[in-house]
């Protein structure tokens, strides 16, 4: 199993012009056993653009793998239960992977992990504070509905489609919801 060197070498026998090179062989060979440890804790063959080194417990080396591409998007309003939202295009959503097309509709161009946030839940008048989401396929259909009024509330793997989220609780005079939503590409 490769290890990081952590003994560095003598420059005792080499930082003056009187050394004499052979005493310094024993430093020498340092150097070399050092550089040859750092060699073998990186298993990089030719690296592709967007890939970064992970390390791998399963071989104790740094491997090559891609970038875990992430998308951000972002949702704010006022809702009452059964109303639907999507993901905004705005200053606050990121995607320079392109995963996915805001709005509501929302699409998502690659398999990602999903996960759906509630940040900010806010009962407005009389009314009360959402209790969950529901999200649904573009045929209407319910994938999966989660609760909790902050936090996390949905988790899930989806695959590249077209998605609504619909509001659930927030009944009366409905609720001010502010959270948001990040993808994680599943490498395939």
């Amino acid at each position: 199993m490769p290890t990081w060197p952590t003994t560095k070498a003598s420059t005792s026998n080499v930082d003056s012009g009187s050394d004499k090179p052979r005493l310094a062989r024993a430093d020498i060979k340092d150097n070399i056993d050092n550089t040859n440890k750092i060699i073998d804790m990186f298993n990089i063959t030719t690296p592709s653009d967007q890939d970064t080194l992970v390390y791998s417990t399963a071989n104790a080396r740094f491997e090559l793998a891609p970038i875990q591409q992430k998308a951000f998007g972002v949702f704010s309003d006022s809702f009452n239960s059964g109303d639907t939202f999507g993901l905004n295009d705005n200053s606050n959503s990121t995607d320079p992977y392109g995963l996915l097309t805001s709005g509501n509709p929302f699409t998502t161009t690659s398999t990602c992990f999903f996960e759906l946030y509630f940040s900010k839940n806010t009962a407005l008048g009389g009314g009360s504070i959402a209790t969950g989401a529901i999200l649904k396929d573009n045929g209407g259909t319910t994938i999966k509905s989660g609760n909790g009024p902050f936090g996390l509330v949905l988790a899930l793997e989806l695959v590249a489609g077209t998605y609504t989220m619909e509001i659930t609780g927030a009944g009366g005079t409905g609720c001010s919801l502010e959270g948001y939503a990040i993808l994680t590409k599943v490498s395939t």
